[in-house]
């Protein structure tokens, strides 16, 4: 896995707050059934998403990640699949993709391809100014994410934040982190 990018402890109580927070926030927000958590990392969150009851369709690229989760957060309703999300099928359920647009070169393909309903999130370049991360292609002011979700075929029917690396998810908050749900 690559090292100091993403969050990796073998217990969710290791998991920094504002990123277990997203998740906590999603699960009352998403439709019930079947969700799509795409860049999922370890997979706490999708973890998470199947003891609330989802059935989680978990996509990343990095197979030593998707090992790593099948591993240390297990779960009969998580189908954990190893692939570039420029080729997976997003088109079927709600998505989720947290923390994920930064780290693509071009993200419009992969928006493009997603379900009607989508909630992501970015770093917001106003707070959390991008300065060369090694992970990163950019990072986004909140007219940059939405013009990017606009161009994707999304309308932003709802923003909320995060102001620091423990913050709850807050409604209307332009902090650290920006998150929008969006529909088609």
């Amino acid at each position: 896995m690559r090292n100091g990018e993403r969050q990796v402890s073998p217990t969710i109580s290791g998991i920094r707050a504002d990123h277990t927070n997203r998740y906590k926030w999603a699960i009352d927000n998403l439709p019930r059934g079947t969700v799509i958590d795409a860049a999922c990392g370890i997979g706490y969150g999708s973890w998470m998403l199947a003891n609330a009851g989802f059935y989680v369709r978990s996509i990343d690229i990095d197979a030593e990640a998707i090992e790593y989760g099948n591993h240390h957060y297990n779960h009969d309703n998580v189908h954990r699949q190893c692939c570039d999300l420029y080729k997976a099928n997003l088109s079927t359920d709600p998505v989720i993709a947290f923390e994920c647009i930064e780290h693509v070169e071009d993200p419009l393909p992969i928006l493009k391809n997603c379900n009607d309903f989508l909630i992501c999130s970015v770093p917001n370049e106003d707070i959390f100014p991008y300065k060369n991360y090694a992970f990163h292609y950019r990072h986004y002011t909140k007219q940059e994410f939405e013009q990017l979700l606009n161009e994707a075929g999304y309308e932003v029917v709802s923003w909320h934040g995060q102001l620091g690396p423990e913050s709850e998810v807050e409604p209307n908050v332009d902090g650290r982190t920006l998150i929008a749900m969006a529909k088609r």
